[in-house]
């Protein structure tokens, strides 16, 4: 697991609009940029969420691919997804 090249995949897809802008148009050549492994690289394409939370990807920098658009996020389904992994409050 190289969870700190899916960490700075996403922080540079927020920082960076002409990486973000390959990572859309063509997201498996703009991932060849990491040392990603073919799992890391489909959890990604997939927005599988599940895997990467329990990866340690940071649910911060996991929010980038709904902001973007990424991988086919949207706001609903990351929502949808990252609900079932957040633990919830007892009050």
């Amino acid at each position: 697991m190289s969870v700190y090249a899916i960490h700075k995949l996403l922080w540079l897809s927020e920082e960076d609009p002409e990486f973000r802008a390959r990572l859309q148009s063509d997201p498996d050549e703009a991932m060849k940029e990491f040392p990603l492994t073919a799992e890391e690289v489909q959890a990604l394409k997939n927005g599988d969420i599940h895997a990467l939370h329990h990866w340690g990807v940071s649910n911060f920098l996991m929010r980038v691919m709904p902001m973007h658009g990424l991988f086919g996020m949207t706001n609903e389904t990351y929502r949808e997804r990252i609900g079932k992994e957040a633990p919830r409050l007892q009050v």
